[in-house]
């Protein structure tokens, strides 16, 4: 059996500093003096090389940002030197740089004639890089040029913005030049710009690397958006709406090359309501954590029905009615240590080498391969399902699981799993796949960390259940009866839903399993 990592959990600097003038940093009470002036330097702890990170102001009535600086809402970009004239008063603060790095809280005041400077470090606990993962978020409204410095600020690898597409966004692009801070030299430094996201009602499309030539009006199908695009031999084509009107129809034409698990649905401290949205089991996925679940459940299904599509994130960063940051929502890629360019990039996130998280570092591999992988079995034979885990956490983590074909086969708490030191015996006999995943604590949102699929086929045949194909079928029903009586020009859908009906009849009559 594999043997499992201990986590690397991470360190919360909490402080409620109790006389005038302190600025906590790291479990320090340092003292400032009384001040209209303030410059703060933010360095790697090890390295001491400047960095950007994001900040967040908390019970501040106003939002102050650096020189030059960028902020959004509650959150203000510090890029390396930051030179401020704060308000007076005591400001608290949530100082963050990604997963890898430590959480720092803290506060200070500011008073009257006085100037001071000091330096915050942050400490790396988890080098994603130096273990060839390769982070990215799929979904902002930010600007290109904006959204580059954000990403240095949250450690990603790689983004793409809805920006050029999107009429109602008010952020302009940035014309200062940024402030120096160092890059990492294995970082990708991938932001595209030629994404677009569709938005209409029915619809929760994200094209990647494509735009249409003219927006599309509120008659012109979605589908007919997803066949255009994928015209383009470079475009992919992502379900960012899982409980959309229109995935059972997208999934029918067989061109949808991922499914956001994380998204916009998932925010740091609160839950999208399930009001709107076609929820099977109302007492099931409920709460909180409800919406998360269900989705998750819906993605189950699409697996059961035969689909191999590998999951994304993205957190919808720079959409005001969205209290989140860029990269909460975040997908790591594997790439082979040679492997750092653009085009690998989105090739090995398009095969599954992967894990999604608003938290927990989720790093499994089976027999040594990482997610994605097909394994494939002749009659009567078996695989034992050897697993090795790493994992860093910073929430206190609910459980550990393995799911198999929609069913659980291991659960364990993590204090349990890392006192038996490794997973039991699981022997893989039959098609299907398996996931890992570690759910969190979290209790205001669904925090968690999911592997995209591993695959198991036995003499080359997939797994195909009846009941999820039966899932699709009555979803598509249910989306012909909305399109009948919602859509402008029910008449643009109708090739589309007679096609679809089609797919999912003849995908019944290949069903193996129920």
């Amino acid at each position: 059996m594999g043997k499992v990592v201990n986590p690397q959990k991470s360190i919360t600097s909490c402080s409620k500093a109790m006389a005038l003038g302190i600025v906590l940093v790291h479990g320090m009470f340092l003292p400032l003096a009384a001040q209209t002036k303030l410059d703060l330097t933010f360095v790697d702890e090890e390295s001491g090389a400047p960095m950007a990170a994001r900040l967040e102001l908390e019970q501040t009535k106003k939002i102050f940002k650096p020189k030059n600086g960028l902020s959004f809402g509650k959150l203000i970009l510090v890029e390396g030197d930051t030179h401020w004239s704060p308000p007076l008063g005591t400001h608290r603060f949530l100082l963050e740089r990604g997963p890898e790095y430590d959480l720092l809280h803290g506060e200070f005041t500011i008073e009257k004639f006085a100037e001071d400077a000091k330096t915050i470090r942050l400490k790396h606990r988890t080098s994603m890089r130096s273990e060839d993962w390769f982070s990215g978020d799929l979904l902002s409204l930010m600007p290109v040029e904006t959204l580059k410095r954000w990403q240095q600020g949250e450690d990603l690898d790689a983004t793409a913005s809805m920006a050029a597409s999107e009429k109602s966004n008010q952020q302009k692009p940035v014309k200062e030049k940024p402030p120096k801070i160092t890059i990492d030299d294995r970082s990708l430094q991938l932001t595209c710009g030629g994404s677009y996201w569709d938005r209409r009602k029915g619809s929760g499309l994200v094209l990647h690397r494509w735009q249409p030539s003219n927006l599309p009006d509120i008659a012109t199908p979605s589908s007919q958006l997803l066949i255009e695009a994928k015209k383009q031999d470079t475009a992919i084509a992502e379900i960012q709406s899982l409980w959309a009107r229109d995935v059972p129809i997208w999934l029918a034409s067989k061109r949808i090359d991922l499914v956001q698990l994380l998204s916009e649905h998932l925010l740091p401290e609160e839950a999208k309501g399930l009001e709107s949205i076609r929820n099977p089991d109302p007492i099931r996925f409920s709460g909180t954590k409800g919406l998360g679940r269900l989705v998750e459940s819906i993605y189950w299904q699409m697996l059961e029905a035969g689909f191999r599509i590998p999951i994304s994130a993205g957190s919808g960063f720079g959409d005001p009615k969205l209290d989140t940051h860029l990269g909460y929502n975040r997908v790591y890629v594997h790439l082979d240590e040679s492997s750092q360019k653009e085009e690998e990039w989105w090739e090995g996130l398009k095969r599954g080498n992967s894990f999604v998280t608003n938290g927990p570092l989720l790093r499994a591999t089976v027999q040594g391969n990482y997610p994605g992988r097909i394994f494939e079995l002749g009659r009567g034979q078996t695989i034992d399902l050897s697993i090795d885990l790493k994992l860093a956490v910073r929430d206190r983590v609910e459980y550990l699981d393995v799911i198999q074909n929609n069913r659980t086969i291991y659960q364990a708490r993590l204090e349990q799993h890392m006192a038996r030191g490794e997973f039991p015996p699981l022997v893989i006999a039959e098609s299907g796949w398996v996931v890992i995943r570690v759910v969190t604590e979290h209790e205001k949102s669904y925090r968690l960390a999911t592997t995209s699929p591993f695959y198991f086929e036995v003499d080359r045949q997939p797994r195909i259940s009846r009941k999820a194909v039966q899932f699709f079928q009555d979803w598509l029903e249910d989306s012909a009866k909305q399109i009948a009586k919602e859509a402008p020009d029910p008449k643009a859908h109708q090739p589309y839903l007679d096609a679809a009906r089609k797919f999912w009849q003849q995908r019944m009559e290949m069903a193996n399993v129920e």
